[in-house]
Formats: structure tokens, C-alpha cells, sequence
């Protein structure tokens, strides 16, 4: 054969037509050997791992099933840069061989950390500085949020890798990758990911203790494992942990907790210490979990790499998602990323607390965050004002008013006035930093004199939330400026933190060229990345349609179209007017009549899957034990089948197929509830709760009566395709 083609599975019967050489060994896992190979055709390198079929016909069986459990496993995973990427397999009569790219440049972590170790320790004996130790220092700095964004990954596809360690993450071009998925856990097709008794393999020193005792398990345990990487990682760049080499993790893991707490050190972020003293908790159920880990790390400067900083669009990090409503609360204190293409006289706005460069779509696009707390929370939005620190300069900076702030500052802390601060009338704001957050800035400062309306729909980040006796004094703050004038100009608001404004150009902030300013109330509309869109001439007529600016979650056959519409879409989703209607990213399992015919509905369906309003109900991948009575009559179900099989909840009871020796029964005597008292159960169990918002302002909510002042925008009509330029944020 000339060369092994990407993605294909070879037999191989006569193993001289390999067409690569070999290069060198390197290394012997548990479950094979590893070489480079390269291939004669293309000079391609690839680590080929090689699993002998020797030994009984049990072991050959398990050779078997961990070399597929691999395979498998890794072509599910490998789009992500910090996992190992699988080219092709092949099978011969002697041994199964998968080849594998990349080959690692600087070898496992193991051996990296020991380079590291043995480089510093030359360093500090001679006096000297290496640029070599300097550039692992960046490497070893980023692995922290990159090993922990590759986890969240896994584990967002319901993988559990099972065997974390140093020896399991290659070190390649300054990037550290996940390897070695022979005995990892796809829990797809499962109902749980949870597992128990005694694994297939372990490696001691870096198992979590459930793990150890062979009791129950999940992806908690990969988390504790990683934790304990964390360590190695942390104890070789301080050089400040004590740790005994010949124990397992776990029986020093109280020591190394007592370290952590009392480490301070200019090399490693204050964060970091109390991440990790989370990851390795005792209990699985007190840990942090990879997604939150992800997102309380990944965004501290130099500790991830620049492909963990953009999500799947490239844009937005991580740590900013799209949260429920109930997470903005009065007094949370949150920043959104905005971005703008680059080259552009201004990125975004100018309340500007991060700018960074990244790449979009092909082109180069400029990405900020901006902070803000909320002050008042309506059923559809929030209102919330923004929160700057002026280029560090607090109100001292020309043009900012200082009695329309108040200073912002972290819990545990006092509130400080930088050097020449004055005017400051309003009472300080103390704020509890969410899980991994830095202290706010001592300069920060919330400006009260205007708000804007936060719809939830966009993704946001968590900072922090306002200590709860304080929540009134910020309400009251915001209340004494809201309605009135303004005396700082709004340049001065747009340059918030640029520091090379020249000051002069606003010697008359507070007043135009037509006298006092008077503050307009914003309109009820989230923050868009592109000016705002013209009204559209059928929104008002029709509130159930959709506009980018006064109802994004209306109905569009282009944009929305698994949005509600009574006429239109009568099965699709609505957070409010419709929120057991189906949609393929916020309700999926939802029923509809062409995209989802087997999903749940409170009156056709009742008895279907759906993970808040049916928990118990049959769904044929994702609750194959729920209960449906033409499906799966003999099922468990709390309210419906109390006497049912289940193999967590009732074990003992008969199923024909499942148990047939189990305590009989005939699912026709268990008295089936009628679907109107199913329903009540359902409704009053799992209901979504929402808070019922009774005031009023002097706009009254959303209104959707005839505005004159609409102009003509078709582009926003009943299907009409929008432009090419026309970016919103859902």
C-alpha cells in the first residue's frame, strides 16, 4: 500500500506493506507500546500505539474492547486542540496499531516538569536567568486553563477519561494535550455517568478516594485527578509545596490543603490555590465541577491559551455564556463581551475594561468586556448601571462627576478614594468576588446616572453579587439619579477608560450647546454589537413577530423560526408565553409534530421524557427506565406506577424482560392516573417557577401599540432574509 489515508480502518494481512518506518520508542502505557513512525509517502510523523493480541481468550477479548473503547472515544473528542487527534487504525493477525498525531516535541508532563525542575535548580545555583526556564514558566501558566477547558469539553460529551495524570498529557509547541482514552468512560446512552466497583485500571497516586474504595463514581473523580496535576504543576513553578513523592495524593491531600491556604506567592494567581483546594475535596459532591472550573480560570491573563479564550465562534470566552433569568438578580454584578471589526475609530464603546484582538469569521475582529450590577429586574430585561474605574483614575479623571458614584469595592475590604479623590457622596457598594474572581480594582467606581437594559439572552460572565444589606442601599443610590439630569457628557461616559483622552476638549462637560442636558430613559432593548436596527413596520401590529431590537424572542421563518407563534408556530418555545414549546437549543425535548414527534407536552404527551417538567417519563436514548403506559408499562414512575421496575428506585419489582423473577404484578392494577392528574403532579413538582414582576414605571413594560415613528424596515417582516451585515446577538 502507498500510504494510510485519514479516517480509515485497515486490515492488514501481511504486515511488510506497512508503509512507514520506524523512528524511535516512545514509551509503554498499560495498555500498549508507543513509537514514532513516519510514513514513506508523505514523511507525515505519527505516535503509533500498538495493543498485542496475545495471552487467553479473555485477555484477547479485552484488548479488544479497550482498543475500540479508544478509538472510539478519541474521534469523538479530537476537534478539540487540547486533545490527541487520531488519524487512522489498522489490524494485523499480532496486534491492533492506531496512529496518532502529534508526536509531543517536549514529551509528556512528567518529563517536562522534571526538565523544569532541574533547569530552575541550575538557574538559582548560577545566579543566572534562562530563557528557556522563562518560556516553560508561559507553558506550565497556561496548562492550568487549558487542561481544565479540554475536561469541561470531555465532559460536555459525557466522557470521563478515568486516568489523569502527568504521564496521560503531552507537552506539544507550547501546548499541552490530553492522551490515553484506552479505559475512559463514554456514558452516552446511559442515563448516569456514574460507576461503581472496581475499575478496569487506576494509577494510585492521582486516583480520587471514591475511586480508591471502589465506591460509586462520576466525572467529579477526573476533576479530583486533574486537581492533583494542579499540584505538581503549582509545587514545581513556586517550589513552595512540601510533597511526599511515595504517597498517593490522597493520603496527604490534608497537608497539601493547609499549604495552599497559607501559599502567597507572586508566582501563581491568588485564584488558583483556592481552585485547586475545591478540586480535591473528599466528598465528589463538594468539588467544582470542569465547566465552572473552565469558566472561573480560563479568563485570568496567561493562564490559557489563545484557542481557549474564544468559544466555538471564536469571540466569546468561555466564562460567558448565557445564563437563566433568575441569575440576574438585584445587586449581581456581571461583564458582558461586546465586539466590533478592527480597524474601527472606536472598539465597541469606550467602557472599555479589556480589549483584545481576535480572529472571526476570517477577519479580525476587536472584543471587550463591560461590567455592570443590576439595579432592577423586569420580567424580559434587567436594568443595570455600569461599573468603570475611569483608566484607574476613579473620579478624579476631568468631566466624570463624582456625585453621580459611588465606589465599588470587594468584601472583606475597605472602600479607599485614590490620591485627590473628592465629591464622592454615596454610600459604598461591598461586593462577594464570585469562585476564582480577583478583587475589584480599588478605583471602581458605579456610575448611577444612567442604566441599560440587559436582556437574557446574551451571554454574560459572572463577577460577583452584592452583599445583601447592602442591595438596598444600591437600589436607593441608583433611584436618586434615575429621572433626573445628568451633568456628565456622554463623551466622557464613551471614553471611560481610555487613557490618552485629552482632557481639555471636555472643560464644559454637563451642558450642550442647547443648555442642561436632560437624561432620556433607554429604550427597553438589549446591547447590540451594530447600531441600532430601525423599527420594523409589523412588530407593533403583530407583538408575537420578531425584531432585533423589541422582541428578540418573537417569531422570524428566517431568524426565529422555532419561536413561538399562535398561528405560525403554535408548538414553539417562548421563556413566557409558551415554555413547554419545543426549541432545538432551549427545549429541546419538547414536543413538535415535525421536529421532535416522541418529545414531552403537558396534554399530548405527559408521559414523555423531558428533564424539568417530566423527569420520570420514557424517552428511548436519554431515560430508558422512565415510564410511558403503551411503551413501557412496567416501569417505575412516582405518581403513576409507584410499584414499577426501576434499577435505582425499585429493583425488586418484576419487568418480564429486565426482572422476571422480581415481585409480579399487572401494570393495569396500579391504577393509572388519569393524564389530567399526571399533568397536576408534573405542574406541581417541576413547575418552572417564575417571579411575578407587579411594578410598574412610567413606560409600563412592553408596549406594542401603533408607533407613527416605525420606519419602513421589510428586512424585519414575516420571512424576509436579513443582510449580510446584520449581526444579532441571541
Amino acid at each position: 500500500m502507498s500510504s494510510i489515508v485519514h479516517g480509515i480502518d485497515y486490515e492488514i494481512l501481511d504486515e511488510a506493506q506497512l508503509p512507514y518506518i520506524h523512528v524511535r520508542n516512545l514509551g509503554h502505557g498499560h495498555s500498549g507500546n508507543v513509537e514514532e513512525v513516519k510514513d514513506r509517502v508523505t514523511l507525515e510523523v505519527y505516535a503509533c500505539k500498538t495493543i498485542r493480541i496475545t495471552g487467553s481468550k479473555k485477555e484477547r477479548a479485552e484488548r479488544t474492547r479497550v482498543f475500540r473503547n479508544e478509538v472510539e472515544i478519541i474521534r469523538g473528542l479530537e476537534k478539540h486542540w487540547h486533545i490527541i487527534s487520531l488519524h487512522a487504525t489498522y489490524a494485523t493477525k499480532r496486534f491492533f496499531s492506531i496512529l496518532l498525531q502529534p508526536v509531543a516535541s517536549d514529551g509528556d508532563l512528567e518529563e517536562f516538569l522534571a526538565e523544569y525542575r532541574d533547569i530552575a535548580r541550575e538557574q538559582e545555583a548560577e545566579g543566572s536567568t534562562s530563557t528557556r526556564v522563562t518560556a516553560m514558566t508561559g507553558v506550565l501558566m497556561q496548562a492550568f486553563g487549558c487542561l481544565a477547558a479540554g475536561l469541561a469539553f470531555m465532559h460536555e460529551k459525557r466522557i470521563r477519561h478515568k486516568d489523569i495524570k502527568p504521564r496521560n498529557i503531552l507537552v506539544h509547541k507550547d501546548m499541552v494535550i490530553y492522551t490515553d482514552f484506552g479505559y475512559s468512560f463514554d456514558s452516552n446512552g446511559f442515563t448516569r455517568s456514574t460507576t461503581e466497583g472496581r475499575p478496569d485500571f487506576l494509577t494510585r497516586r492521582y486516583s480520587a478516594p471514591e475511586v480508591l474504595s471502589y465506591e460509586e463514581r462520576n466525572s467529579k473523580s477526573d476533576v479530583y485527578s486533574l486537581g492533583c496535576v494542579y499540584i505538581d504543576v503549582a509545587s514545581a513553578l513556586t517550589g513552595l509545596l512540601s510533597i511526599d513523592a511515595d504517597k498517593c495524593f490522597m493520603e496527604i491531600m490534608d497537608q497539601l490543603h493547609a499549604q495552599l491556604s497559607a501559599l502567597t506567592t507572586p508566582s501563581l494567581p491568588d485564584c488558583l490555590p483556592i481552585l485547586i483546594t475545591s478540586m480535591t475535596q473528599l466528598e465528589s459532591a463538594s468539588r467544582i465541577s470542569a465547566g465552572l472550573l473552565a469558566r472561573g480560570i480560563i479568563e485570568r491573563p496567561g493562564l490559557s491559551c489563545r484557542q481557549c479564550m474564544a468559544d466555538e465562534q471564536g469571540i466569546f470566552p468561555l466564562a460567558y455564556f448565557v445564563r437563566n433569568r433568575e441569575f440576574f438578580n438585584e445587586g449581581r454584578v456581571f461583564s458582558i463581551i461586546l465586539s466590533e471589526p478592527a480597524g474601527s475609530t472606536r472598539a465597541v464603546t469606550g467602557y472599555n475594561s479589556c480589549i483584545s484582538e481576535v480572529r472571526f469569521r476570517g477577519n479580525f475582529v476587536h472584543t471587550q468586556s463591560r461590567r455592570f450590577v443590576v439595579v432592577r429586574r423586569r420580567p424580559e430585561f434587567s436594568y443595570a448601571c455600569p461599573i468603570f474605574t475611569y483608566s484607574n483614575r476613579g473620579t478624579t479623571k476631568k468631566g466624570v462627576r463624582p456625585d453621580e458614584h459611588g465606589i465599588a469595592y470587594s468584601d472583606g475590604r475597605q472602600p479607599e478614594c485614590v490620591k485627590g479623590e473628592t465629591g464622592i457622596k454615596k454610600q459604598s457598594i461591598a461586593v462577594v468576588m464570585a469562585l476564582g474572581e480577583p478583587s475589584l480594582h480599588v478605583a471602581s467606581r458605579i456610575y448611577y446616572g444612567i442604566h441599560h437594559p440587559i436582556q437574557y439572552n446574551v451571554k454574560v460572565k459572572d463577577i460577583g453579587q452584592v452583599v445583601k444589606h447592602h442591595v438596598p442601599t444600591l437600589i436607593g443610590n441608583w433611584k436618586a439619579e434615575d429621572g433626573g439630569e445628568t451633568q456628565q457628557a456622554p463623551e466622557i461616559t464613551a471614553a471611560a477608560e481610555d487613557s490618552d483622552v485629552n482632557d481639555g476638549t471636555h472643560a464644559s462637560a454637563g451642558k450642550d450647546s442647547k443648555g442642561d442636558r436632560k437624561r432620556k430613559r433607554p429604550s427597553k432593548a438589549s446591547i447590540h454589537t451594530i447600531p441600532d436596527a430601525p423599527k420594523s413596520p409589523t412588530s407593533h401590529i403583530d407583538h408575537h413577530l420578531y425584531h432585533p431590537r423589541d422582541n428578540v424572542y418573537g417569531y422570524h421563518s428566517k431568524t426565529n423560526p422555532h419561536m413561538y407563534h399562535p398561528t405560525h408556530n403554535p408548538y414553539g418555545y417562548h421563556p413566557t408565553n409558551n415554555q413547554h414549546g419545543y426549541h432545538p437549543e432551549s427545549n429541546q425535548y419538547s414536543y413538535h409534530p415535525t421536529h421532535n414527534k416522541v418529545g414531552y407536552h403537558p396534554t399530548m404527551a405527559p408521559f414523555c421524557y423531558h428533564p424539568s417538567f417530566s423527569p420520570h417519563g420514557y424517552h428511548a436514548q436519554q431515560n430508558i427506565d422512565g415510564y410511558h403506559p403503551d411503551v413501557t408499562p412496567y416501569n417505575w414512575h412516582p405518581q403513576s406506577n409507584p410499584h414499577g421496575y426501576h434499577p435505582d428506585s425499585n429493583p425488586t419489582a418484576y419487568h418480564p424482560q429486565r426482572n422476571p423473577l422480581g415481585t409480579k404484578y399487572t401494570p393495569t392494577t396500579q391504577g393509572h392516573q388519569s393524564q389530567s392528574e399526571t399533568q397536576e403532579y408534573y405542574a406541581t413538582n417541576f413547575a418552572v417557577e417564575y417571579s411575578n414582576d407587579t411594578s410598574s414605571d412610567e413606560e409600563g413594560g412592553y408596549e406594542y401599540e401603533r408607533n407613527e415613528e416605525y420606519e419602513p424596515n421589510e428586512a424585519y417582516g414575516q420571512g424576509q432574509e436579513l443582510g449580510e451585515d446584520e449581526a444579532i446577538i441571541r
